[in-house]
C-alpha cells in the first residue's frame, strides 16, 4: 500500500511550493530541487507523473490491506537526486537525513521532524526507480514545455 504522497502532513511542514530555493547556488542541488518543485506545481503534468509511478512501482498493491510503503513522492525525490547528483545510496542516505532543505521535499518539518531514514529503506525504495522508469519520466518532463526542458531537462534526459 503507497500514498502519493502523505495523506496528513505533520506540524510545521512547508508545502512543496512554499520552499525557498537558492537562485545564486552554482550547486547541483538546488537546480534539481526547482525542477522538482516544477514537476509537483505543474497541475497538468503531477497526475500523470504519479499514474506513471503507480503504474511500475505499485501496479498489483492493495491500497486497503498491508503495510504502509515510502510514498511515491519521497521516491521520486531521492531517485532524481541520486541521479542528478550521480552519487551512490551511502551519499544520498547522508543527503537525506541531513540536508534541510531535501528534508522539506521529502515532507518532513522543518525543526520538529528528525526521524531518520535507515540505510536499507533507502536502497530499497531507491532501487525500484529502474533506468527504463526513469527515462519515461524524463521524457514526460522533457514534454511538459520549452520552459522546462531549457532550465531542468539536462538532469532527466541523460537517463
Amino acid at each position: 500500500m503507497r500514498h502519493v504522497i502523505k495523506p496528513h502532513r505533520e506540524l510545521g511542514a512547508i508545502d512543496i511550493a512554499g520552499i525557498d530555493l537558492s537562485c545564486t547556488c552554482r550547486d547541483d542541488m538546488p537546480a534539481l530541487l526547482t525542477g522538482l518543485q516544477h514537476l509537483y506545481c505543474d497541475r497538468d503534468l503531477r497526475p500523470r507523473l504519479f499514474a506513471l509511478l503507480e503504474e511500475h512501482l505499485a501496479p498489483d498493491v492493495s491500497h486497503d490491506l498491508g503495510r504502509p510503503g515510502m510514498e511515491l513522492w519521497p521516491i521520486l525525490v531521492m531517485g532524481v537526486v541520486m541521479q542528478g547528483l550521480n552519487c551512490g545510496c551511502d551519499r544520498l542516505h547522508d543527503l537525506v537525513n541531513e540536508h534541510n532543505t531535501l528534508r522539506q521535499f521529502l515532507g518532513h518539518a522543518d525543526i520538529w521532524d528528525r526521524r531518520p531514514y535507515s540505510y536499507q529503506s533507502v536502497v530499497d525504495n531507491v532501487s525500484l526507480l529502474t533506468p527504463e522508469l526513469l527515462a519515461e519520466v524524463g521524457k514526460l518532463v522533457v514534454g511538459s514545455g520549452p520552459l522546462f526542458k531549457r532550465n531542468y531537462g539536462i538532469f532527466f534526459e541523460r537517463y
